[in-house]
């Protein structure tokens, strides 16, 4: 319960206030991992994984441990279509592993494929993405200018969560 006068944990989260020694009271819930997250959410909805295809010479280690994201989510989305600036990658997941609506651009700098730009996506999803952008503002408004049609976007790190669903 908040005090008269005393900051509300809302405040706390927007920036209005701080507090270096802040207690909070997390409620037992059962612990999700990313994964389980992020299928829970994707299931059954068309996504536009951006980043989708992670370093070229992990996807098969991966794989194998059921740790590719991408290839869980093609498993549960109703559709997923994947962007990846990495060439390499793209080619690998395409050829090698025949994953079909997977696409290398600089989504900053290039054209979306119609197939991309004409639908609607339940989310867009970039995956490990943000951290790797040298003008995280630029990124965003791109996707914004660009027309992609997606109710919401999240983006996901391994040690965080964060969904924006304002974006």
């Amino acid at each position: 319960m908040v005090e008269k006068n005393q900051p509300s944990l809302l405040d706390f989260l927007e920036g209005k206030a701080f507090s270096a020694g802040l207690h909070l009271q997390i409620p037992d819930q059962p612990y999700l991992t990313r994964f389980e997250l992020l299928e829970k959410l994707l299931k059954n909805k068309t996504v536009i994984h951006i980043g989708f295809a992670d370093h070229k010479d992990l996807i098969m280690r991966k794989i194998e441990n059921n740790t590719w994201l991408h290839k869980r989510l093609i498993e549960i989305s109703q559709e997923c279509v994947g962007i990846d600036i990495d060439c390499e990658a793209v080619e690998f997941a395409r050829e090698k592993l025949s994953i079909p609506n997977v696409f290398c651009l600089d989504i900053v700098e290039a054209d979306l494929p119609t197939e991309i730009r004409s639908a609607r996506w339940d989310y867009a999803l970039l995956g490990e993405v943000i951290e790797h952008i040298n003008d995280p503002v630029r990124f965003l408004t791109s996707l914004r200018k660009k027309a992609l049609r997606s109710s919401k976007f999240s983006d996901h790190y391994d040690s965080q969560r964060l969904q924006n669903q304002q974006f």
